[in-house]
């Protein structure tokens, strides 16, 4: 019930392209991670934890359903579009994937398991190049949702004036160097002998 994630990237890249003014569009994505893979591999070996993520994936699916488009991008995480939904909305869906995850019980060698699942959603309007800065973008806010309560953040850009002088020399520093706005420029050293000046 998944896409495959070059169609999905193809429909973020066109609902990114949907309108001339991205500030007032609506929609976006969510990044759906799996937390502990490496305690579950632990626990129940390679083969069992593929049962499990497969199992964690046909789940999201059915969450999912038709309405939106939804792809793997790890193993263990998962991207979803939802290109017609504000951020309430987002943050709710978001939720509701959450918590259908969480509160299954996957059955593993007669031991019930829990997954641990974080979301991070991310709405279109912020002004995404591409479908990979979205989907990054959206995957930070995931990292973030792990600290948090509920296990669900929505993505807010930092204003210009609520930053620290050093945070906004980074982000300048960092456009400069993305749009090529620093040029190489040095002062070639010559060696010269003491006995020649005068």
């Amino acid at each position: 019930g998944l896409y495959r994630r070059g169609f999905l990237f193809d429909r973020i890249n066109d609902a990114i392209g949907a309108s001339a003014d991205q500030r007032s569009q609506v929609g976006g994505v969510l990044f759906v991670e799996i937390d502990d893979v490496a305690a579950l591999r632990e626990r129940f070996g390679l083969v069992a934890l593929e049962r499990i993520l497969a199992a964690a994936a046909r789940l999201l699916a059915d969450a999912v359903g038709e309405r939106f488009v939804a792809a793997p991008l790890l193993d263990n995480a998962f991207v979803v579009l939802a290109p017609e939904l504000d951020d309430a909305a987002l943050v709710e869906l978001g939720t509701s994937l959450r918590d259908a995850l969480v509160r299954h019980h996957f059955e593993e060698d007669h031991k019930p398991q829990r997954l641990s699942v974080a979301v991070g959603a991310c709405p279109i309007r912020y002004g995404f190049d591409d479908a990979s800065a979205l989907v990054t973008t959206a995957e930070r806010t995931c990292h973030e949702a792990r600290t948090g309560e509920g296990g669900v953040r929505l993505y807010a850009p930092i204003e210009a004036s609520a930053q620290s002088p050093e945070a906004s020399l980074a982000r300048l520093i960092r456009d400069a160097i993305g749009g090529d706005g620093f040029g190489l420029v040095y002062q070639p050293i010559v060696a010269v002998d003491r006995k020649s000046v005068v």
